[in-house]
Parts: structure tokens; sequence; C-alpha cells
């Protein structure tokens, strides 16, 4: 089997993707400090955090070391709860298809039944232990080091309605102010970035020199939160 993989790779033409195997370790013990991670998956019967209920909770901690190595996976935990009615049928549709994660891994060469939380979990770890292509570093490790950069939320407030294309394809997006926020073009920065995109702004597309826009820093805590 393995030899006809080799074939088939090598001609240029096929790609092979294997089946998930889970793993209880994934590099052997070492002398240094390990910390421990849970990756966490969640079912549900809806999408609205104050009205839906959740259904199937998976959590499996690994360990994991600074420079983002996974070593053993720990026992998983998972359960199950009954809602109380019928789970509604767009729902089911829905629940456990997990497109992106499902794109992710066959972009690194696997697939699986992603119908089950624990399942997802697994094939979420078996990502993390990866390596980016190009630059060898691993996943978690890219994780980790995204996560502690905090982001500055910047709106363009007041900026002129035609300029809104040329901030459109700097990446800003429209609020509509519904959510108690400005009315505004907004964008997510590093924090280390404010300055140059402000000179941006003041060059490109304010009319005078502007010193003085809304901002909010967005930590590791809140930037996925309903909270912004």
């Amino acid at each position: 089997m393995k030899d006809c993989i080799e074939q088939l790779e090598a001609s240029g033409d096929y790609r092979v993707i294997a089946r998930l195997q889970p793993r209880d370790t994934y590099h052997e013990e070492a002398a240094v400090e390990k910390k421990i991670g849970i990756y966490l998956d969640t079912e549900t019967t809806g999408f609205d955090p104050a009205t839906d209920k959740v259904i199937e909770l998976a959590m499996v901690p690994f360990e994991y070391d600074d420079a983002g190595r996974i070593y053993r996976v720990l026992p998983a935990y998972n359960g199950l709860a009954d809602p109380g009615f019928p789970i509604p049928p767009v729902v089911t549709k829905v629940t456990g298809e997990g497109v992106k994660l499902e794109y992710l891994a066959y972009k690194f060469g696997f697939f699986y039944d992603g119908h089950r939380a624990t399942v997802d979990c697994q094939a979420g770890i078996e990502l993390l232990s990866r390596q980016l292509p190009g630059s060898g570093e691993f996943v978690l490790k890219r994780l980790l080091d995204t996560a502690s950069i905090n982001l500055v939320r910047l709106w363009a407030k007041g900026a002129p309605f035609d300029k809104k294309d040329s901030l459109k394809q700097r990446g800003y997006r429209w609020n509509t102010g519904d959510d108690g926020q400005p009315k505004a073009w907004y964008t997510d920065i590093p924090q280390a970035t404010l300055d140059a995109e402000m000179a941006y702004l003041n060059e490109h597309i304010y009319p005078r020199a502007i010193w003085i826009l809304p901002t909010r820093v967005l930590d590791a805590n809140i930037r996925y939160s309903k909270r912004i």
C-alpha cells in the first residue's frame, strides 16, 4: 500500500489523504517545562448563546512546551445533555460538519469523520502538532504567538464618503452603529502599527489632520467574544 501511495504522489497527478488515527503521544518525553492545554469543542441547538443550549461538550487535554511541541494527549472528557426538545433539522444538518476544520485537515493530508465533538478535538490537536510549510514552525507555536498579540480596533470616524473604496481595499469594514459602537469604517490592527495607520489616514483619507480617533484594545480574552 505504501509503495502504491508513493508512486501515485510521485506522478504529480494525485494526492492521497489518510484517515486520522488519533494518537496518545506526538513527541517523546523530554526534559523541558511542559504546560497543559485543553482543546474544547461543543455541539449546540443553534447559534445564539443567549437562547440555545449545549448538547455535547468535549475536552481533550494535552501536554505542550513553549516551542509548540505536543507531547502526551491525556484522557478526554465527553458529556451529552438532553435539551428537552427536538433539535431543529437545520441544526442537525449543520452540527458536526466543521467545514473549516475539515478543509485545514485536507490541506495537511488527512480526513476524519467529524460527527462527534471529541473527534473534532482530536483532529484539531493533530493540526496543532503539524509544521507550517516553508517556516517549519509548529502550528501551535504560531497560535500561541498570535494569541499573545494585542490588536487595536480603530474606527475611521467621520471619514469622507468618497474614500469608502480606499478603506475597503485596505481591509476596513463598515459598522452600522446598531451595537452601540461608532457608526464608521473600522479595522483591527496590531497595536504596534497604530501610529503608522493614523499616518496613512491623515495622508490619504482625511482632508485635514486628525489626531484622535476612537480605538479599543482587543486582547486574547475578548478578540473572538460577543463583547466586541
